[in-house]
């Protein structure tokens, strides 16, 4: 039998991981006007940014009605599966940012920042993925 316990991690970790994008988001878009970028790939990383904070507003809106439906006793794999999907769909919008960046005239810092922040997300997100596994092989 599952724990609430378990479910509750796995909700904590997905929220985390949602709230990583948002905060990582919010991170490039304050130190991205320091930074010298070509244009082309400053919309980009804005659009990621974009990304991310849509992201985590949908995962927040599931992960409530996630809670309800667990509360009412109805199967949440399905959702949660989609949760997760979303989430690291989001999470993946990164890499073709991240080698855009590598392959630009973009300063090496602009490449890390847009590196560093994937990487938190990417982190946020495996923990997700496997407190969702905890919680189905507890």
């Amino acid at each position: 039998m599952k724990t609430h316990a378990s479910f509750d991690a796995f909700l904590t970790a997905a929220r985390e991981n949602a709230l990583r994008m948002l905060l990582n988001a919010e991170y490039i878009r304050r130190e991205l006007p320091s930074l010298q970028v070509p244009e082309g790939l400053r919309a980009d990383i804005l659009e990621l940014c974009d990304d991310w904070c849509e992201a985590k507003h949908d995962a927040f809106s599931l992960i409530f009605d996630i809670s309800d439906i667990h509360a009412e006793g109805a199967d949440i794999r399905q959702h949660c599966a989609r949760l997760l999907s979303w989430l690291t769909q989001a999470s993946m919008k990164a890499h073709a940012v991240i080698i855009q960046a590598q392959d630009s005239a973009a300063s090496s810092l602009v490449t890390l920042l847009v590196t560093e922040s994937a990487v938190n997300v990417l982190n946020a997100n495996s923990a997700a993925h496997e407190a969702w596994a905890d919680h189905l092989n507890f």
